[in-house]
């Protein structure tokens, strides 16, 4: 009995330790058919270092086998809503230039912050067809977006 109990005390104090974020507040639609745009979520915006969207290669594990194909690095963090493929925000300069993907490519958007936080959204451009939106890991209608990400909508 005592043993179930310091386990079960020691388990307390470990998940009240680790603060826990369930999604990473970053989103992403389909802005033409072979374009998109990487939202932040928040309504108080993270300054970026990075931006860039991942081609996931066959074993589906975002990892350094996996390619760029689209990156733009900032030398100073940027504050901005939102980034479009292809397009440079100012005070960017573009490392990788776009490179449409096909239809059904397992993709991961990710936004590196100054803080060393890394946002990430997995999705593919036929998932976001029908002008759907890619959030904290579900495909919604950008009514329903709108209603869970109000700041992002602005």
């Amino acid at each position: 009995m005592l043993r179930t109990l310091a386990v079960a005390t020691t388990g307390l104090a470990a998940v009240a330790c680790v603060p826990q974020v369930p999604f990473s507040p970053i989103a992403v639609e389909l802005v033409e058919p072979d374009k998109v745009k990487i939202l932040q979520t928040d309504c108080t915006l993270e300054g970026v270092v990075k931006v860039e969207v991942i081609a996931v290669n066959d074993d589906q594990t975002l990892d350094d086998k996996d390619t760029s194909i689209w990156q733009v690095a900032f030398k100073s963090p940027a504050k901005v809503r939102a980034f479009e493929t292809g397009v440079v925000p100012e005070g960017g300069e573009e490392l990788v230039p776009w490179l449409a993907p096909g239809r059904d490519q397992p993709l991961v958007a990710r936004i590196q912050t100054a803080s060393g936080l890394d946002f990430t959204e997995d999705f593919s451009v036929g998932g976001l067809e029908g002008d759907k939106v890619r959030y904290h890991l579900k495909t919604m209608s950008r009514d329903e977006f709108g209603k869970e990400a109000p700041c992002a909508v602005k």
